[in-house]
């Protein structure tokens, strides 16, 4: 009966020494969670921090894009008012240069020379054809 008892003891502390391996393996299970937990939650982050940063980027891509259209819209509206001013410079232009040849022909009428006709003075040119009018008259 001691031999049978010793052997309920043993079986005990077999049991005993079975459980806190058990323990050790639950809590090296428990750490290696922890540690998968830990890691998981690290990659989420520096997950969301990559995503923030492509966000961004798109966020100014989709800006650049806005203005680049808008800025191409105003770029239309001010060549074609361009080509119109200058469509009108050019129109300008043929009539001052048609007045000039009217002018001249005027004073070639009354036989003023150009150079004797006008000296930047609108008044002195007014008084020399009227002059020469008057001359040409007697």
């Amino acid at each position: 009966t001691t031999s049978g008892g010793g052997g309920a003891a043993r079986s005990a502390s077999t049991g005993s020494t079975a459980q806190p391996s058990d323990l050790r393996s639950t809590t090296s299970e428990l750490n290696r969670t922890r540690i998968k937990l830990a890691d998981a939650e690290r990659s989420k982050r520096q997950l969301n921090r990559k995503l923030k940063s492509v966000q961004d980027v798109a966020d100014t891509a989709v800006r650049h894009k806005e203005e680049a259209r808008s800025t191409r819209v105003r770029l239309e509206r001010v060549e074609a008012e361009l080509t119109e001013l200058r469509k009108e410079r050019e129109e300008s232009r043929a009539v001052e240069g048609r007045w000039a040849d009217f002018r001249e022909d005027i004073l070639g009428t009354l036989g003023v020379h150009d150079d004797e006709a006008y000296d930047g003075s609108s008044d002195d040119e007014v008084d020399v054809v009227m002059a020469a009018a008057a001359t040409s008259s007697s």
